[in-house]
């Protein structure tokens, strides 16, 4: 009688749910259903024995059960007998199991599998006395399989008399499978890797076990390579695992809560081609996840091992195998870096067709293996291109790893494949003749200018141009002309200019500058490329994205296409649909198929994920196929369907699935969408010939977001709205005498600029309207000079006590009192209580230049300027060097030290003109404090503290609106008057 595992077995595997066992795949024999699983035995099935001591003895290695791992691949073999390959059959009955056996094993070695795969073998014999024969057989053929569900039986004869033993066998192939969907799930338990690993969307397969791991990396120290282990419990070991189970895939949000924390649970660091095959040959035979990695300098997580196992370094594998000066080639082993390789080149005068921008680091087997182009595609074309990439070596992942030739068209399912289907440990590129090259950089007052002049130096036939790269403003202002400078010292940057930057063959220089004129624009800086102080291309690509990120740490970035015969029309379409605060264009110009056209490697400040999805979601809608930075997945990223290519090579080269496990797509739903491809080269050179987008172009998916200005939303917006969360902001400042270095706009000014950048900031889903500011408040204690305006308190009561009615009438619950000037503040502080007794709002109230102390952005001031500069003095006037330098005399500027700071210390702490919360003080007018009306050094004032306070700013506001937002009134509001009350109840509708 057999039992299914899901009847007796599977309450018996602590590791793996009942729900995902497969009733079919596995079977036991009759077991009480009661019995516990007492010897747990691994195996690359992760089969689970079941030999309870009270149960009747497993009789001839019979065990009773064994669980599958969900998801495997199973492998069938049936009617295998003793014969030869002549046709001969041999006498005995333990010589026809023998080769019976063996037989077997060649069946599941063409499938990938082993011995120790198999889950069930079954025998059957002609006669009792050829029990013993066909079981001593198999002990010696199949000596490493483990305790597994089996049968032998007595039949009565075969089709052939002289058949004596028939064997049928089932093996499972585990794989670690990837939901079709993964998305990021909350709360999950860092306490456990694979726990980990599952809440984050990868695959259902579990990490190792440590025993697993260790087998593996003892056998791999045992053939001499040099292995670090996070078992060995080593600092500097651990610290080096945690460093190489990374690369930077931090530029994504997305990836960054994603993958962070994700290690390796060794690493080795492989020297020759033998260390590679010794690491995953060990690897295989104890199912440990394998992930190469050169030099880790990719964004997506390419090297990021999501299940643990071995990271395995291949940098070591840095010789220069050979350099053909005459046919213009170079075969190189994976881990040498490009840097390496290009000196040497050019001492025979040829240099590399293309590089990353992490030229100075990366290596070349990774860029091949990770990559897709770089500098030099405005001329050659990217890595897809047939050609680009001459010849591979590639070590498989069997049981006895091979090493492989590919040329050719064979190398594409290797090439951007992530290490998913095979090691690189040399590769074959061809070079190009090295050139003298000029770096040439141009502004121009419109960045369809720019893109314009881009696009005809790329087309140029006479003028060779490595490389043409895209600013749009105010990028290189902002973010790259405090680098090294791509700007000439004559011809200062603006915030303006929309910045083109070209790398030209030294005699293109004269075309190159005529072709900025007749584009509108301004050559402002020409400079050979070996005297830069920075080189062109650690301006583009990627590292464009790294320069901003180093100032603002919430840049990220989308990677399109924009097809040639359409690159200008898309250029405006994506600049007259975003915001420049959100997304600004950075254009690289790659040659498609002969055709140049932009890659867009855009600077992206999302409020939200959601957000960010939109906006990609946006650029694929309208004719701009995305390359998605945003994921670890391999098809996910450009391609866009599954690569028959890809899956074919590695069910042949990594049958156990034991490379960078989870990363493609094709393995894990053992299908692709490309069987009938096309493209000889695979679905990753497809994706990057351009298709025909004609049919989306006339879809029109508008991501405008809805405004944040109380004044710009119509009456049926307000009508059609549910504002029970919504939060409304009203805006308090003043406009009154500042000094003689600022003017009189100061609070009105500051308090706008942060108010929007705050908005603009929000997360999409919080609803936060802003009221019309109100730029005149109590501003009495500077009525005597001159230019002042200043409402009364009873005026200024009054109006915000009506605007706070009009916000509760409309149907909000919530406001901020979002106040600039400290004149209003106390204030305030009533009207927002008074709010809550009359209307029952939440009325919070906000100063926007409220810091702690212990702010980075706040302790570049001197304590007692923090204490008693409250007006214009180093913090206000720092705030106005950044928003409106224009603004500021600073040559006025001095030390207007407040009387408050000099009194007398025997009454310094009694009598009090001036001093911060419920201090005793004084009701004091500012010439009280300096006969100027200012309060503070504003001799301490810079632009860049100015921005620090900024940010500190925004992001504090940004951080209370959303509290605001997701707070709900009864809870903050909820307390109820004890009895007796004090009067009638109050009529909030009233």
């Amino acid at each position: 009688m057999l039992l299914r595992v899901r009847q007796c077995v599977a309450a018996n595997a602590p590791s793996t749910h009942a729900s995902k066992l497969r009733p079919s795949i596995a079977a036991a024999r009759a077991v009480p259903v009661a019995a516990r699983a007492v010897a747990t035995r691994r195996s690359s099935h992760a089969a689970v024995a079941v030999s309870e001591h009270r149960l009747h003895p497993p009789f001839a290695r019979y065990a009773h059960g064994t669980v599958v791992e969900p998801h495997s691949q199973l492998v069938f073999t049936s009617g295998t007998l003793g014969i030869h390959k002549d046709g001969s059959i041999p006498e005995s009955a333990e010589a026809q199991a023998r080769l019976a056996l063996g037989n077997v094993l060649e069946i599941l070695r063409a499938a990938g599998a082993n011995e120790k795969h198999v889950v069930r073998l079954n025998a059957f014999v002609t006669h009792r006395d050829h029990l013993q024969a066909y079981m001593k057989a198999r002990d010696e053929t199949m000596g490493g399989v483990p305790p597994t569900a089996s049968t032998l039986m007595v039949v009565s004869g075969f089709a052939r008399p002289e058949f004596l033993v028939e064997v049928e066998a089932i093996a499972a192939v585990p794989r670690p499978r990837r939901r079709a969907q993964p998305r990021w799930r909350r709360g999950f338990s860092t306490a456990s890797a694979s726990c980990v690993s599952k809440a984050r969307g990868f695959a259902t397969a579990a990490r190792p076990s440590p025993d697993a791991v260790a087998s593996a990396v003892a056998k791999a120290r045992d053939a001499g390579v040099k292995v670090f282990a996070r078992a060995d419990d080593d600092a500097n070991q651990l610290r080096m695992i945690r460093k190489l189970s990374r690369d930077a895939f931090e530029y994504s949000p997305v990836l960054a809560k994603k993958l962070e924390g994700l290690e390796a649970d060794a690493v080795a660091f492989a020297k020759t081609q033998d260390d590679v095959v010794s690491v995953v040959a060990a690897a295989v035979s104890e199912n440990v996840p394998v992930v190469a990695r050169g030099a880790g300098t990719g964004n997506y997580g390419q090297a990021v091992p999501l299940f643990g196992g071995i990271v395995l370094d291949l940098s070591g594998l840095d010789q220069i195998e050979k350099l053909d000066a005459e046919r213009g080639t170079v075969l190189a082993g994976a881990g040498s870096l490009l840097s390496t390789i290009e000196d040497a080149t050019r001492q025979q005068g040829w240099e590399l067709r293309q590089h990353p921008s992490t030229r100075r680091n990366a290596t070349l087997g990774g860029f091949v293996a990770g990559g897709s182009t770089g500098h030099g595609a405005l001329l050659h074309g990217g890595l897809s291109e047939d050609g680009a990439v001459l010849g591979l070596r590639v070590v498989t992942a069997e049981a006895t790893p091979r090493v492989l030739e590919l040329r050719g068209r064979d190398v594409f399912p290797v090439v951007h494949a992530y290490g998913t289907n095979g090691i690189i440990v040399a590769v074959e590129v061809p070079l190009a003749r090295a050139q003298p090259w000029v770096d040439v950089t141009a502004c121009f007052p419109s960045l369809k200018e720019a893109a314009a002049f881009a696009l005809d130096a790329g087309n140029a036939p006479s003028v060779p141009c490595r490389g043409a790269a895209v600013y749009q403003a105010p990028l290189a202002f902002k973010f790259l002309d405090k680098e090294p400078s791509i700007m000439h010292a004559d011809r200062p940057s603006t915030d303006g200019d929309h910045v083109a930057l070209v790398q030209c063959a030294a005699a293109g220089v004269g075309p190159i500058r005529r072709l900025a004129e007749d584009n509108g624009g301004e050559v402002s800086r020409v400079i050979n490329a070996e005297d830069a102080p920075r080189p062109m291309y650690e301006f583009g690509w990627n590292h464009t994205t790294l320069h901003c990120r180093r100032k603002d740490k919430s840049t990220t970035y989308l990677q399109s296409v924009l097809e040639p015969d359409k690159a200008l029309e898309l250029v405006q379409k994506v600049q007259d649909e975003f915001d420049s605060s959100e997304l600004l264009q950075h254009l690289e110009c790659v040659r498609f198929g002969g055709k140049v056209g932009f890659a867009s490697l855009a600077l992206l400040w999302p409020s939200t994920h959601e957000r960010l999805h939109e906006i990609l979601a946006w650029h694929e809608a309208n004719g701009m196929p995305i390359f998605n930075p945003h994921t670890e997945v391999l098809e996910d990223g450009g391609m866009k369907q599954t690569d028959f290519a890809q899956l074919g090579f590695k069910a042949r080269a990594d049958p156990g699935g034991v490379l960078n496990p989870g990363k493609m797509r094709a393995w894990d739903e053992q299908r692709a969408t490309t069987e009938e491809a096309a493209d000889p080269r695979g679905s990753f050179a497809a994706s990057y010939r351009l298709a025909d987008t004609s049919s989306l172009q006339d879809e029109d998916v508008s991501t405008k977001k809805r405004s944040r200005y109380w004044a710009e939303w119509k009456t049926t917006d307000f009508a059609g709205t549910d504002l029970s969360e919504a939060v409304a902001i009203l805006p308090l400042a003043a406009t009154e005498p500042h000094g003689p270095h600022l003017p009189l706009g100061v609070d009105a000014m500051h308090n706008k600029a942060l108010l929007d950048r705050a908005l603009k900031r929000l997360p999409d889903h919080i609803l936060a309207l802003a009221l019309p500011p109100l730029d005149i408040g109590a501003s009495g204690e500077h009525s005597r000079f001159a230019g002042n305006l200043d409402l009364s308190v009873d005026t200024a009561s009054r109006l915000w006590r009506d605007l706070g009615r009009c916000v509760a009438r409309t149907g909000l619950r919530k406001l901020i009192l979002y106040n600039s000037h400290g004149g209003n503040q106390a204030l305030a502080e009533v009207v927002a209580r008074q709010l809550r007794l009359e209307h029952d709002l939440l009325c919070v109230l906000a100063c926007n230049l409220n810091f702690s102390a212990d702010e980075e952005a706040v302790q570049v001031f001197p304590q007692e300027e923090l204490m008693y500069g409250i007006h214009g003095g180093a913090l206000e006037t720092s705030l106005m060097l950044h928003l409106k330098p224009d603004l500021v005399d600073l040559s006025a500027a001095k030390d207007f030290a407040s009387r408050a700071a000099r009194m007398p210390p025997a009454t310094r702490n009694q009598l009090r003109m001036h001093a911060p919360g419920f201090s005793t003080k004084c009701g004091w007018l500012s010439h009280d404090l300096n006969a100027s009306g200012v309060v503070g050094n504003a001799r301490e004032a810079a632009a860049d503290h100015g921005r620090a306070l900024a940010d500190l700013a925004v992001a504090n506001l940004v951080e209370l609106v959303t509290e605001v937002h997701e707070a709900r009134v009864e809870d903050v509001l909820g307390n109820e008057v004890e009895s007796p009350h004090r009067g009638p109840p109050v009529d909030a509708s009233s």
